[in-house]
């Protein structure tokens, strides 16, 4: 068995425990790659084995202050404060906290830690009060899906019935934003059209509805016959096309109900 010393803690290295052992005494079970710190008569476990991508790797230090240049994976502990600690992405990271003897704190893992550690029974206790049950889970699970239907239970369900669509809310508030104003209109008379107007006519014959002149693409105009028994309603292009003609367009069709789109200059107002 092999033996080093530093800091006024000694490491003893072999495959099986040291016949006679001071408290505090360090013992490296080079068979399993496990640290012990005998305290109270009893061997305490103190960290694992450091495994790398091909097995044990770092080597182990004991000092008061940290070792200088130290590689990733090496292990120190602290004779100081009996703290063990790994480096780890240049930084020490405490291991292993408060292994001490009989003049210091027994088995404290950390101080907001619900593990409790008993070194005279060698036993590990753990408070899970601050710990939410799986019925008491359930529960909250059940009061956030509250009296939804099966089909919308889920986030998963949600986000398919809003068309999976993050921005849900803009989406529909655009949408509405963009939806035409329809003004219902009842005519008689020689009529000016307004894009946008839906016109019911009161006679049969004998009036012209006049289209925008200047409309822009996706104007819409809507003409409907409100007597059911119309002969003659003459639709005035104004200076755009009416179906790629330049000609006026004769509503002669008792009940007719035709919308007009203006498409662009090239086809004008589309007569459907």
């Amino acid at each position: 068995m092999l033996s080093y010393a530093s800091g006024g803690a000694s490491v003893e290295v072999g495959d099986t425990p040291p016949s006679e052992a001071e408290p505090n005494t360090l013992w490296w079970n080079s068979d399993e790659g496990v640290l012990y710190i005998y305290y109270d008569n009893f061997w305490v476990e103190a960290v694992s084995v450091m495994v790398g991508p091909t097995g044990p790797q770092g080597k182990f230090l004991v000092s008061e202050t940290a070792p200088n240049s130290p590689e990733p994976g090496d292990g120190w502990f602290n004779s100081t404060n009996a703290r063990f600690f790994i480096y780890y992405d240049s930084y020490w990271v405490e291991a292993a906290t408060n292994f001490k003897g009989a003049v210091g704190p027994s088995g404290v893992i950390a101080a907001t830690s619900p593990v409790t550690y008993n070194a005279g029974t060698q036993t590990v206790s753990i408070d899970l009060s601050a710990y939410d049950t799986s019925s008491e889970v359930t529960d909250k699970i059940n009061a956030i899906v509250d009296a939804a239907p099966g089909t919308l239970d889920t986030l998963n369900e949600l986000a398919a019935a809003l068309g999976n669509d993050e921005n849900f809310a803009t989406t529909v508030a655009t949408s509405i934003g963009q939806k035409k104003t329809e003004v219902v209109a009842s005519i008689g008379v020689n009529t000016s059209c307004v894009a946008g107007y839906r016109y019911i006519t009161t006679v049969t014959s004998g009036i012209t509805l006049t289209l925008p002149a200047s409309p822009s693409a996706g104007d819409e105009v809507q003409v409907l016959d409100g007597t059911g028994a119309a002969t003659s309603i003459l639709v005035s292009r104004n200076g755009n096309l009416i179906n790629g003609l330049s000609e006026d367009a004769d509503l002669d069709v008792a009940g007719f109900a035709v919308v007009l789109i203006y498409t662009g200059a090239t086809f004008g107002w589309r007569l459907g």
